[in-house]
C-alpha cells in the first residue's frame, strides 16, 4: 500500500520526493526493481569451486551472491535490494553467512541493516565505520579472498573507473595500476554499476584508433539491449580498452603535431571539455605548459618523453585552467607560472601587454585581453628562424567559431580583443584554445566562418537587428548563451524523484 501511496503521490514532485526518501528500504528497493530492473536480467557465473550471481538492483547497480558449491556456504555483497537478495538465497538452497560492503554509500550499504534483521547473525565485512551494520572491519592487509574471486569496485569499473569523492587522483592510480594490476590477469572484475556502454564511448573518444574498444562497445550494446549484463570482465581485457588502465600508454589521451619546425605541440584533453598543452622545444627537450589544470597527467607526459618543464603559461585564474599551478611547483624546482593576474595560483611572474618570453628557440609575446576575466592573457608564439605559421593560445578569448562569455567585461573589450589584438595577428596563425575538441584552427578561417568576427557582414548584422559593431557583438554573445541552454539543475528532493522514476523529465 505503501508503494502505491508513493507512486499516486508522483504528480506532487515534493510529496512524491519526501515520501520516498523517508520509505523503508525495502519499499525503496521494490519501487527501483519495478521502474528500473524489469528489463534487466540476472545472470549465473561459474567458476571452479565457486558461483557468482550477479543480481540487478536500483536502476544500473550490480549485487553478487558468492556461492561456495562444495559447502553451500554464500556471500552477498552490497546487498542494497535485501528481498531480492532473500528470494535467491532461497532459489539456490545455500546458507548466507557474510556481508561484503565496498563503500558506505547509500546505493550500496543500505540493505545492510534490513538484511541482518531477516537472516540474524550475519557478518558484516567493511572498510568504513560509517557503513551500516558493520560487524568487522577489514583494511588493505586482510585477505577477503573467495576461491580464486577478488571483488573491488566503485574502485574500478568496466572501462572506467569510480569519482574521486573522497580521494585523490594519486590515489586512483595506486588503487588501479599498483593494486588491482598486480593481480594475476585472469582475475575476474565484478564492478558496483553498469557503466560500461558510457564508459566505452568515452575509451573511443580518448583513443578513436583502438579497435579493441570499438568492437567491445558494440558488444556491450548488443547486451545491454537484450537486458543483460556486460559483467564480469577481466584485468587483462580491462588493459586493452580501459582508459583508466592505460595512462601509461603512451599515444592514451593526448596528440602531438609539429606546426613550427622544431616546435611540438602535444594536445592533452582533461576535465570534461578542457585541453591543455604542452609546447616542446625538440633539440633541447625543454617544455612550456599551457593552462595544465591536472598535474599528474602533464607530468606523466613530461617523465616518460623525459622533458625538462621550464614554464607555465596561465591563460586566466579559473579553476579549469590555473588549478594545477601549485601542485607543479611542489613538484618540479625552478619552475615558473606566468600569468596576468594575481588570482591565478601559483603565481611567479605577473606579465604585462606586450611583454615578450624566450625560452631557447621559442618566442612568447603576452597579449592582455581583458573580458572573460580582467586579467586574462593570450600567448603569441613564434620560432626563431622559422618561416611556418606562428601559434596563438587563446584560452577563454576566441573559440573556434566563437568567443569567450564577458564575465568579468564588456562587448566593448571583446570586440576590441577580437578585431585590433587578434585580429592583427597573421592570418595564417594557428590557434589553440582550451575548451574545444577541433584544434588548432588559424585565424583566415575563424574569419570565415566565426560570427564573432564577421561583425560587418550583412547576414550575421541581420540575424542581430544592428549595424553597429559593438552591438551586433551584444547581440551575438547573449544568444550565445541562451543557445541550447541545459537544464537547470533540479533541487534534491526533485533529482530524488527522478532517481527513482517517480517522477519523468
Amino acid at each position: 500500500m505503501l508503494f502505491k501511496s508513493l507512486v499516486g503521490s508522483a504528480c506532487t514532485l515534493l510529496g512524491a520526493a519526501t515520501a520516498f526518501k523517508f520509505a523503508p528500504v525495502e519499499v525503496q528497493a521494490q519501487a527501483a526493481a519495478l521502474l528500473h530492473s524489469a528489463v534487466r536480467k540476472s545472470s549465473l557465473v561459474e567458476q571452479a569451486n565457486m558461483r557468482v550471481e550477479l543480481l540487478p538492483a536500483l536502476s544500473d547497480n550490480y549485487m553478487y551472491l558468492l556461492i561456495d558449491v562444495d559447502s553451500r556456504e554464500a556471500a552477498i555483497v552490497d546487498p542494497v535490494e535485501p528481498i531480492k537478495v532473500v528470494e535467491a538465497v532461497r532459489k539456490h538452497g545455500v546458507k548466507l553467512t557474510t556481508i561484503l560492503t565496498t563503500h558506505h554509500h547509500w546505493d550500496h550499504a543500505s540493505g545492510n541493516e534490513k538484511m541482518v534483521k531477516l537472516m540474524p547473525g550475519l557478518r558484516v565485512y567493511g572498510g568504513d565505520d560509517r557503513i551500516d551494520a558493520i560487524t568487522k572491519k577489514v583494511s588493505h592487509s586482510n585477505n577477503l579472498k573467495i576461491g580464486s574471486l577478488n571483488v573491488k569496485w566503485d574502485t574500478l569499473f568496466m572501462a572506467g573507473c569510480g569519482k574521486f569523492f573522497e580521494g585523490t587522483a594519486e590515489q586512483m592510480y595506486k588503487a588501479l595500476i599498483e593494486i588491482l594490476g598486480s593481480l594475476p590477469p585472469e582475475t575476474r572484475v565484478y564492478c558496483g554499476h553498469e557503466y560500461t556502454v558510457s564508459n566505452l564511448k568515452f575509451a573511443r573518444y580518448v583513443e578513436p584508433d583502438n579497435e579493441v574498444i570499438q568492437k567491445k562497445l558494440a558488444w556491450a550494446k548488443e547486451k545491454c539491449s537484450k537486458g543483460e549484463p556486460t559483467i564480469p570482465s577481466t584485468l587483462a581485457e580491462e588493459f586493452t580498452f580501459n582508459p583508466f588502465m592505460r595512462v601509461n600508454v603512451a599515444h592514451c589521451g593526448a596528440q602531438s603535431y609539429s606546426f613550427n619546425g622544431a616546435m611540438k605541440v602535444k594536445v592533452i584533453s582533461i576535465l570534461e571539455d578542457n585541453y591543455m598543452y604542452l609546447l616542446i622545444e625538440e633539440q633541447s627537450k625543454q617544455a612550456i605548459a599551457v593552462d595544465p589544470a591536472v598535474p599528474h597527467r602533464l607530468l606523466e607526459i613530461v617523465k616518460r618523453e623525459a622533458l625538462s618543464l621550464k614554464a607555465v603559461l596561465t591563460t586566466h585564474h579559473h579553476w579549469d585552467h590555473a588549478r594545477g599551478n601549485e601542485a607543479l611547483l611542489k613538484e618540479v624546482p625552478g619552475l615558473r607560472v606566468y600569468g596576468g593576474d594575481d588570482r591565478i595560483g601559483g603565481l611567479t611572474d605577473k606579465v604585462t601587454d606586450g611583454q615578450e618570453l624566450k625560452f631557447i628557440s621559442i618566442n612568447v609575446r603576452c597579449l592582455f585581453t581583458p573580458c572573460h576575466t580582467s586579467g586574462h592573457m593570450c600567448y603569441f608564439v613564434w620560432e626563431d628562424g622559422c618561416t611556418d605559421a606562428p601559434a596563438v593560445f587563446t584560452g577563454d578569448t576566441l573559440f573556434i567559431g566563437g568567443c569567450g562569455q564577458f564575465l568579468e567585461g564588456t562587448a566593448e573589450q571583446m570586440f576590441h580583443n577580437l578585431t585590433q589584438v587578434l585580429g592583427t595577428l597573421p592570418q595564417d596563425t594557428a590557434r589553440d584554445n582550451d575548451d574545444k575538441p577541433t584544434v588548432p584552427s588559424t585565424l583566415m578561417e575563424e574569419f570565415e566562418y566565426n560570427p564573432f568576427l564577421r561583425l560587418s557582414e550583412e547576414r550575421v548584422q541581420k540575424y542581430t537587428g544592428k549595424t553597429d559593431p559593438i552591438e551586433v557583438l551584444r547581440v551575438l554573445r547573449k544568444e550565445r548563451d541562451t543557445f541550447k541552454k541545459p537544464k537547470q539543475r533540479l533541487p534534491p528532493h526533485a533529482m530524488l524523484a527522478l532517481e527513482w522514476g517517480l517522477l519523468r523529465p
